[in-house]
């Protein structure tokens, strides 16, 4: 079952024929471990990499919530801590557990990036997350496969340091000393992703991505949630940059947006030698029904591979299968409440 599963996905990259897409039912990764968990003691209090341990996540992780190969399209994979923000941790960022949404934002960084052209790297925290990538294969019995962490864009970190409107505004006013500090941004994204796929070892002869696609070689995850308040002509001159480097320093890639972020799909879809594009729904009304948006869908489908995630009613999801073409494509779909 693995062995079959594998060409698939090895199909799925190549947008080969085949008879249905990656399908995946009601399930998310079981990494997606609750916060609530694991600091109940530290809401609102700053954290530091020590309190990002291993084996606090580890003890947290919902295996119960795991499916195989005859369940499910898609592997189960085990990332260092998705919930923590590693990559703004490592760019100067306070870490604070908020219980009330059950999460980890950044918070301000001690010494203010306005008017700095490079970002001061936290070693502790990146030391933390390179040992929390090397200490997970010997913390589970289970076989699955190691992958990179969730890290943020340069500009979703930039707006977490600076803040959304002192970056907005940087970008407006094309302030000197922002475009050196997204180049920043981005070197720290490229080296802190590949020196965690340099520690991780081959599952089956290839790599597993955050979403659980097997891949020859490894496959970056990268996101711009930031450009839900950019507008195309902002995307294009800052943040298009960024992710052209990041998607040429790495074989395979896929980038994260969300439907109610389309207006900014082609200038996505159409940067060189990107890998695919994964949507996560969004629920009105912040998007429209993902079936009403199969135009749009459409269109980056016959640029890159594309795999559709998230809550949708029988409507939606019938309206994607019967819609867009099974190469190159992939679905999750979560329980529209």
């Amino acid at each position: 079952m693995t062995d079959d599963l594998i060409s698939r996905h090895a199909a799925f990259w190549q947008r080969e024929e085949v008879d249905r897409p990656l399908l995946l039912e009601g399930r998310a990764q079981p990494c997606w471990v609750s916060v609530k968990g694991m600091y109940r003691r530290r809401d609102g209090v700053e954290i530091g990499p020590d309190e990002a341990d291993a084996q606090r996540y580890i003890s947290a992780v919902r295996w119960s919530d795991a499916w195989t190969p005859d369940e499910g399209d898609l592997f189960v994979v085990l990332p260092p801590n998705p919930r923590i923000p590693w990559l703004e941790a490592i760019a100067g960022a306070r870490v604070v557990p908020q219980l009330g949404s059950d999460s980890v934002w950044s918070g301000e960084p001690a010494r203010s990036l306005e008017g700095r052209r490079e970002v001061e790297v936290n070693q502790a925290w990146l030391d933390a997350l390179l040992a929390q990538v090397e200490r997970l294969p010997s913390m589970t019995l289970r076989d699955v496969p190691i992958t990179q962490t969730v890290l943020r864009g340069p500009g979703d970190v930039l707006e977490g340091l600076l803040g959304a409107e002192a970056f907005l505004l940087a970008l407006k006013d094309d302030a000197d000393w922002i475009g050196p500090l997204i180049e920043s941004v981005t070197d720290l994204f490229i080296e802190v992703a590949r020196l965690q796929w340099e520690r991780i070892r081959l599952w089956q002869g290839g790599y597993v991505n955050f979403y659980g696609f097997w891949s020859p070689q490894p496959c970056v995850r990268v996101q711009e949630d930031v450009q839900r308040v950019m507008s195309a002509e902002l995307f294009r001159e800052w943040l298009r940059p960024a992710l052209h480097r990041v998607v040429a320093a790495f074989p395979y890639s896929m980038f994260h947006m969300h439907s109610g972020s389309l207006h900014l799909l082609e200038q996505v879809v159409s940067v060189p030698g990107l890998g695919g594009l994964q949507v996560s729904v969004d629920k009105p009304p912040y998007a429209r029904p993902v079936g009403e948006q199969l135009s749009a869908l459409r269109a980056a489908h016959e640029r890159v591979p594309l795999f559709i995630e998230g809550p949708m009613s029988d409507e939606d999801y019938a309206a994607l299968l019967d819609g867009l073409p099974p190469s190159g494509l992939a679905i999750h779909r979560e329980p529209a409440s």
